[in-house]
C-alpha cells in the first residue's frame, strides 16, 4: 500500500510496525472518500508584490525565476506518482509569489505558456485530462498580457483559467483592494475559483459583515472556503474550533452556495482532497504540502501525512460518525497544530451538519 510521506509517496514498508498497523486500519475505510482527481500545486517562485500576514513565503526570493520550463519534468514525475494512487485526471495550479505582478518580464509569460501547453499535451497523449489554473492575487495593471496568455492556451485546446483569493483582513489595503475588484470584473470570464482562507481574523471579518466586494464575488464565481495552513504567525491566525463552527454556520445561512457548504447541504458524498495533492516548491523539492517542506516546526509536523490523517480520524472517531459520508473531514495538519485552540470536546463539524439538517427540515 502506498501513502504520502513528508517528501514523496512512500510504501507502508517504510513505516514502523506501529504506524503501519494504524494506517492499514484507517486507509481502506477512507478509500471511498478519496478523489479520483489529483492536484499538483506548482510554486514557480516566491517573489510577490503583497505581504499577506498568513503567508509563509519569502516574498523577495528570486529562486525559481530561471527554472520555470524545468518544472515540466518535475510535474510529470508527480503525475506518475499520482497515477500510482489511482488518479484519473489532474488539476495543475501554477502560482508564485505573484505570477502576474507588473514587474515580471514578458519572457516569463512565454515560459508560463510553454509549461502549461506542454503539460496539456502530456495529458492528451496519455488520455489523462489536465486542467491548468494560474493563481493570482489580481493586484496588477497589465491585464492585456494575462488575457493573451489564457486566450492563447485556450486556442490550443488547453483547459486553462485563473484562480484567486479574497481575504478581507490580511491581504489588501484600501488602494489594492480596488485594483482587485476591478480586475475581478475584467477577468470575469477567466476566473474559475475564488478561495478564502479561514484565518481567525478573516472569520471575525465575515461574522461582523465587514467583507467589502464579497457579494460580487459570491454572485459571479465559485467560492471555496479553505483551511489555514499554519506558519510562523499561527498564534494570531489559527482559528479556534468554535470560530470555525460559527463561521460555517454563518455560511450555511448566508452563503449556502459556497464550497464546501453547498456539497454538505446537497448531502453529496464528501471527498477528501488532502491526500490527493502534491506541492512542488521553487527549488524542485516536492511533497505533501508546504508545511512539510519548509522549516516551520517540521519536527512537530512529522514525516508522514498518512500518520496525521490516522491520528485525526481516530481522535475524532470519524468512521462511526453519522455524517461521515458527506463530511470532507477537514485539514489534518491544521488540527495537528491547533491543540491549544480546541475548546470543544467533540468535533465541531457535527454541529455544522446538524445545523444543515435543521435548516433542511
Amino acid at each position: 500500500m502506498l501513502v504520502f510521506g513528508g517528501k514523496d509517496v512512500i510504501s507502508t514498508e517504510e513505516l514502523t510496525e506501529e504506524e503501519k498497523s494504524s494506517v492499514s486500519l484507517t486507509s481502506p475505510l477512507l478509500e471511498k472518500k478519496r478523489s479520483a482527481n489529483g492536484e499538483i500545486i506548482v510554486t514557480l517562485f516566491e517573489d510577490c508584490n503583497l505581504t499577506c500576514k498568513f503567508c509563509n513565503q519569502d516574498h523577495k526570493s528570486k529562486v525559481g525565476f530561471d527554472t520555470i520550463r524545468d518544472k515540466y519534468e518535475e510535474v510529470v514525475k508527480t503525475f506518475e506518482t499520482l497515477i500510482k494512487m489511482r488518479k484519473k485526471s489532474f488539476t495543475v495550479n501554477i502560482m508564485g509569489g505573484e505570477l502576474f505582478q507588473d514587474s515580471i518580464p514578458d519572457q516569463m509569460f512565454e515560459d508560463y505558456e510553454y509549461l502549461a501547453s506542454s503539460l496539456h499535451m502530456w495529458g492528451v497523449l496519455r488520455n489523462y485530462p489536465v486542467q491548468i489554473g494560474f493563481v493570482s492575487n489580481l493586484v496588477h495593471f497589465n491585464t492585456a498580457r494575462v488575457k493573451r496568455l489564457v486566450d492563447g492556451l485556450r486556442a490550443q485546446g488547453v483547459d486553462a483559467g485563473l484562480c484567486t483569493s479574497y481575504d478581507p483582513h490580511s491581504r489588501f489595503n484600501k488602494a489594492n483592494i480596488e485594483v482587485f475588484r476591478k480586475n475581478a470584473e475584467i477577468y470575469k470570464d477567466y476566473i474559475s475559483t475564488v478561495n478564502v482562507i479561514l484565518t481567525a481574523p478573516n472569520i471575525e471579518k465575515f461574522l461582523s459583515g465587514d467583507v467589502p466586494h464579497f457579494d460580487y464575488l459570491y454572485e459571479n464565481f465559485d467560492i471555496f472556503f479553505d483551511y489555514y495552513t499554519p506558519e510562523e504567525n499561527h498564534l494570531i491566525n489559527d482559528p479556534t474550533d468554535i470560530q470555525l463552527r460559527d463561521m460555517y454556520k454563518h455560511l450555511v445561512h448566508n452563503y449556502p452556495n459556497s464550497n464546501p457548504v453547498s456539497g454538505w447541504i446537497s448531502k453529496k458524498k464528501g471527498l477528501m482532497t488532502c491526500q490527493s495533492t502534491i506541492t512542488i516548491m521553487p527549488d524542485g523539492n516536492a511533497g505533501r504540502c508546504t508545511i512539510l517542506l519548509n522549516n516551520f516546526k517540521k519536527p512537530e509536523a512529522g514525516n508522514s501525512a498518512a500518520m496525521l490523517e490516522e491520528k485525526f480520524v481516530t481522535k475524532m472517531d470519524c468512521i462511526s460518525c453519522e455524517y461521515f459520508d458527506r463530511c470532507g473531514l477537514g485539514c489534518y495538519l491544521q488540527q495537528h497544530f491547533n491543540g491549544p485552540n480546541r475548546k470543544m470536546n467533540y468535533c465541531w463539524m457535527k454541529d455544522v451538519h446538524k445545523e444543515i439538517d435543521d435548516v433542511s427540515h
